[in-house]
């Protein structure tokens, strides 16, 4: 779980770190990646990209502005529809101004009640989940109406739209092709399966079951046609589905 907090007291900071360590011990879930952030400038410079495994803990005043909290929910929600967001405060009076966000908050913690341990618990148990009904593992992708969940087994491969640079055309196991707003560069960091083989071609490493290297091509699987394979991606190729233990043979003749 990605947890994101937004608090511009360190104490308050140190607090909540060390309670979610405590959550974390007691009910034996996965170790949460802590981010910390003072200021809400930093803090939208380092969001993350969609994910349901991500969690944010935003309290409503950051340096005197008592809405920063809620600018920022709004913001992450526009980007991030499937985000849990808490809000810890001591502006209760501010609760009913939530719901004009629009930011579809998961809880509203003040900070001045005893309870606060026992509500993020209750919290985080429903974030975990969540997540758990997540089992195959997903993607979430820009396209043109917003955005797209797709689970990474159906993705056959990547290639560049022919009519903009800053899209990619995705072929999923299906046969369907979508233009997503983003080039090669931008998802090969979206998944350690994602392998550039080709100047034009992004591929799933999973879907690879034959290279040929005389004729640098790549086969995947529910690809209609192989895929170009740079003779400079040959060793590289073959050392990440080494890794992967994936079964493939390669063709040198």
């Amino acid at each position: 779980m990605n947890v994101y907090i937004l608090e511009d007291q360190w104490a308050q900071q140190v607090h909540l770190e060390k309670i979610l360590h405590e959550i974390e011990a007691a009910h034996k879930l996965a170790p949460f990646k802590i981010n910390l952030f003072s200021n809400t400038t930093d803090f939208l410079n380092s969001l993350p990209s969609p994910s349901v495994e991500n969690l944010f803990l935003l309290d409503l005043e950051i340096n005197g502005d008592t809405l920063a909290g809620l600018k920022v929910s709004q913001h992450i929600r526009q980007n991030d529809l499937f985000a849990s967001i808490i809000f810890i405060t001591i502006h209760n009076e501010l609760l009913p101004t939530t719901y004009n966000y629009e930011s579809e908050a998961l809880d509203f913690i003040a900070k001045d009640q005893d309870n606060i341990k026992e509500k993020l618990t209750k919290d985080l148990l429903h974030v975990a989940n969540k997540l758990a009904h997540f089992s195959t593992p997903t993607i979430t992708l820009k396209v043109t109406s917003g955005f797209l969940r797709v689970s990474l087994d159906d993705i056959v491969y990547f290639e560049p739209s022919p009519t903009n640079t800053h899209q990619s055309l995705m072929h999923t196991v299906n046969n369907q092709v979508t233009t997503i707003n983003a080039n090669l560069n931008q998802l090969l960091d979206r998944s350690p399966l994602f392998f550039r083989t080709h100047k034009h071609c992004l591929v799933n490493l999973s879907k690879v079951s034959k290279i040929d290297t005389h004729n640098h091509l790549v086969t995947l699987n529910g690809a209609q046609h192989p895929q170009p394979l740079s003779q400079l991606k040959n060793k590289a190729l073959l050392s990440k589905l080494g890794e992967l233990n994936d079964q493939f043979y390669s063709i040198n003749s």
